[in-house]
């Protein structure tokens, strides 16, 4: 590839990477708010709970409901601040830093171009009669390409650092969103059993207050049932 193809590769990848910061910004901060209406979800179950303080299933049920919800939001919490850390931060880091000296390199680079294509019209100009400009015009043309080689060496190495740590960068976050995405999968899988586990627990008992209304006022289920239908 040719030096051009790779500065249009370098500022094309800059592009994406302050899109996919601005991205996982947003992210965050609607993930923030999402765990900050759950927690006052979470208050007001509470708060319903302890309402019901009188009938100890009841406020048991919404208790450990609101717990759950609760255990859900703190992972939520850690997740984001992981999303933060792991991702935005670290391609802040690379765009501020990497990149800031790869366009450092590039100005140094096109700064010694023209000075040595300067160099060169100075050099073919210099009338041959006149020995001393001549001589003038020769010595500077070999100081700036002394110096243009040591700049294109450091502008090289530079390019190859900013490849090299982007494609390590865009592996490293990889199997850190992947293993985060797991985990939640699994908590919501556990969250889910706790939660089917407490409805049935929440059902079982309504069924049983229910049956127990029906014996009270003398009918059996299957008799409420059809004068309802009826």
């Amino acid at each position: 590839a040719t030096i051009e193809e790779v500065e249009g590769d370098v500022c094309e990848l800059e592009s994406k990477l302050d899109k996919l910061v601005k991205l996982c910004i947003g992210m965050i901060d609607a993930g923030k708010a999402y765990n900050a209406a759950n927690k006052q979800f979470v208050s007001g179950i509470r708060e319903l709970a302890q309402q019901s303080a009188k009938d100890e299933v009841i406020e048991s049920s919404l208790t450990k409901f609101a717990e759950s919800l609760q255990e859900m939001i703190n992972y939520h919490t850690i997740l984001f601040d992981q999303a933060q850390r792991s991702i935005k931060t670290q391609l802040q880091t690379f765009v501020k830093d990497d990149l800031r000296k790869f366009k450092e390199a590039k100005k140094q680079f096109d700064k010694v171009s023209e000075e040595k294509e300067a160099a060169l019209i100075k050099n073919a100009q210099a009338p041959r009669n006149k020995q001393h400009e001549v001589e003038e015009a020769t010595n500077i043309l070999t100081a700036t390409r002394k110096c243009f080689r040591h700049i294109v060496l450091d502008y090289v190495l530079q390019i190859c650092k900013t490849h090299h740590t982007s494609k390590h960068l865009e592996l490293k976050l990889q199997p850190k969103m992947v293993l985060q995405r797991i985990h939640s999968r699994r908590l919501n899988t556990n969250r889910c059993h706790t939660f089917q586990i407490l409805i049935c627990k929440t059902v079982y008992f309504l069924s049983s207050c229910q049956n127990y209304a029906f014996c009270f006022v003398g009918l059996s289920p299957k008799m409420y049932f059809n004068f309802v239908v009826m």
